[in-house]
């Protein structure tokens, strides 16, 4: 037996990965996650804070003016970061025992004469907080802000030249400049942390609210509600429902309530509803993906069912009328669709004939769910149960029953014993879908709980492929 499956399969489980008031998808990302999340993205919090744009500094001291303009941080090197949860609030994001050098140009005047400089201020043993919150607009994109920043800088040396430095000393003592200096940078900072914070945030404020799986179908990730910042993780409600990019289906699907299990040693938690699942196969089922198949037996199928034998590449081709219903327990996954097989034939002049159309009503359970990935896709894998009730039934057919019967008998056998057994056996070899370029998933686990699937994950990041 020899058959063409296309990522109707997917369809058919819903399983892909992968208007409402409960989340298709609810994400968790635990304190695990974070401390990844800061170790692998260090380079980038480098680059974000050096691209800061530190504004001008200005001061008076008895006769003495100043200004110090077209300050930018260079060669700094962090000497650790964190990034924990705030309960309540968000994300902080700090740094500690840092240097960085400041290029700047100084211009000075005390009335009687004035000098300019260019010095290269260093700092040492920097530390820098952020806090950041993130909430929701009324379209459901993310909304980030600065809740608060703080900075200090220990250690400053100005290298101002001498001559430079000569005019400073009838002001100031070496301590009072420093100390002056150091409490604008504080400020000067922190300021440009929050700004540099706003212009990333409204790049991903930009991002289109929904994500390609394929050409033709999407997942809309817009936020349902806020997300919850708890001691340990942050809980993610996002819309999870996919959809056809093109001719799509208007229809309403409204997932249940379902809370995610407490799994501490993964880095993030997904949780899919059966809704989210439904909304895939309809939106596969829009963008008209089939699976087409071939038996050994189709050919004296349709020769007993015409009378003709004149025929080439007898086949069939599987869509389903309407979105599957999927019902979770501990114990497995049981789905059920309605669905048409279109026997067809080539006729010698190579055209394509319809022969007759067989609806069908399939009742498949499955156990034992697991995903992982590879380069580049994601594997599903998993066990076909041993219910696996078909039902065949032919609205259209006439003539005599007995002649009906045996079609439809013949084509359950097909769907019942081989179509369902050769699925079981490409599930436990394993369904591959595209992963998401910039994510990938490692030691990943799979839990059929009451009304969803929980997906357990280990996780790393491609920085570079995010776009």
């Amino acid at each position: 037996m020899m058959w063409k499956i296309s990522s109707f399969i997917l369809l058919i489980t819903g399983l892909t990965f992968s208007y409402c008031t409960n989340p298709g998808i609810t994400l968790r990302v635990n304190q695990k996650g974070l401390n990844y999340a800061n170790d692998t993205g260090k380079e980038i919090l480098m680059q974000q804070v050096e691209d800061v744009v530190v504004t001008d500094i200005s001061g008076e001291k008895g006769s003495l003016k100043f200004n110090i303009t077209n300050m930018k941080l260079e060669n700094l090197t962090i000497g650790s970061s964190a990034m924990k949860i705030v309960p309540s609030i968000g994300i902080e994001i700090s740094i500690s025992n840092s240097n960085a050098a400041v290029r700047s140009q100084w211009h000075a005047d005390n009335g009687s004469g004035s000098i300019d400089g260019t010095p290269v201020l260093q700092l040492s043993e920097v530390n820098m907080t952020m806090v950041f919150n993130i909430s929701r607009n009324d379209t459901g994109f993310p909304l980030f802000s600065v809740v608060n920043c703080s900075v200090n800088i220990p250690k400053i040396d100005l290298n101002l030249d001498p001559k430079m430095k000569e005019m400073f000393m009838k002001e100031y003592t070496e301590k009072s400049l420093q100390d002056n200096i150091t409490a604008a940078l504080n400020d000067k900072l922190c300021e440009g942390l929050t700004t540099q914070f706003t212009k990333w945030a409204a790049n991903i404020t930009s991002f289109p609210g929904w994500y390609n799986i394929t050409k033709y179908v999407a997942l809309n990730y817009n936020l349902m509600n806020p997300p919850v910042f708890s001691e340990n993780s942050i809980e993610i409600n996002i819309t999870g429902l996919f959809f056809a990019t093109k001719n799509g289906t208007n229809l309403t699907f409204v997932p249940e309530n379902f809370k995610l299990e407490n799994v501490t040693n993964s880095m993030l938690s997904i949780g899919i509803s059966p809704e989210a699942m439904r909304s895939a196969c309809q939106s596969f089922n829009d963008a008209q993906y089939a699976a087409s198949f071939t038996h050994t037996q189709l050919g004296n199928i349709i020769q007993n069912w015409t009378g003709d034998a004149n025929f080439t590449k007898p086949r069939g081709r599987l869509t389903v009328n309407d979105c599957p219903n999927f019902i979770m327990n501990p114990n497995g996954m049981t789905v059920t669709f309605l669905g048409m097989i279109k026997l067809l034939t080539t006729t010698p002049n190579e055209i394509v004939h319809s022969v007759v159309n067989i609806s069908v009503e399939a009742n498949v359970s499955f156990t034992k769910l697991c995903i992982s990935q590879n380069n580049s896709n994601v594997i599903l894998t998993g066990s076909v149960s041993s219910n696996r009730s078909v039902t065949c039934y032919c609205s259209s057919c006439q003539g005599d029953q007995k002649k009906i019967d045996n079609l439809l008998n013949a084509v359950k056998r097909i769907c019942q014993g081989n179509l369902i057994s050769y699925f079981g056996n490409m599930l436990q070899s394993g369904l591959g879908a595209p992963r998401i370029p910039f994510l990938n998933l490692f030691n990943t686990t799979c839990s059929i709980r009451t009304n969803f699937l929980q997906i357990d994950t280990e996780n790393s990041y491609n920085f570079s492929s995010w776009s």
